[in-house]
């Protein structure tokens, strides 16, 4: 299983960091539209990616394994 709400939030951080950097484009009229767009488009190529992760390295059946570690103490 592959997280994408986590990275999704990622994206959508990133995206609002820069609207609050650059808000000259972003206060604009079109400038939620725009950030829009540059979710939607780094939504379809991070779906791209993981896509060719999956048919690069499964098989029908077997899957990757994303085992990350939640405890704190596995990061000291």
């Amino acid at each position: 299983m592959i997280n994408q709400m986590a990275a999704r939030h990622v994206r959508d951080d990133f995206a609002n960091s820069l609207a609050k950097h650059m808000p000259e484009f972003f206060k604009t009229e079109e400038g939620p539209k725009e950030l829009k767009k540059i979710l939607a488009h780094a939504d379809r190529k991070c779906l791209e990616r993981e896509e060719a992760f999956i048919a690069d390295n499964c098989s029908e059946f077997e899957v990757p394994l994303f085992d990350i570690p939640t405890d704190v103490h596995s990061y000291e």
